[in-house]
């Protein structure tokens, strides 16, 4: 099963999200393996449409040498408008 563990992170820019994604994707030394990176901004190239809703998932796996179980848990990286544009889009 995928992302048994689910979080978030709401951030106020680009700079806060970015810091984020660097932390996430730097855990390897307390036992969090990166496994997936959802990128939901598009592909670099790409024309980003800043009125869609986007996000960063990171997916990591929880590693048995510092933990009792192996799991995966997704964290996604959120900026604010994003969170609110997505609570709009689900009321429709």
């Amino acid at each position: 099963m995928k992302d048994l563990l689910r979080g978030c992170v709401i951030c106020d820019n680009i700079e806060e999200s970015k810091r984020v994604f660097e932390v996430l994707t730097s855990l390897q030394s307390i036992g969090l393996d990166v496994v997936q990176i959802k990128n939901g901004f598009g592909k670099i190239g790409q024309e980003f449409d800043p009125t869609k809703y986007a996000d960063i998932k990171v997916i990591l796996k929880l590693r048995g040498d510092y933990f009792e179980y192996e799991e995966l848990i997704e964290i996604q990286i959120i900026q604010r408008i994003n969170l609110d544009l997505k609570e709009i889009e689900h009321l429709l």
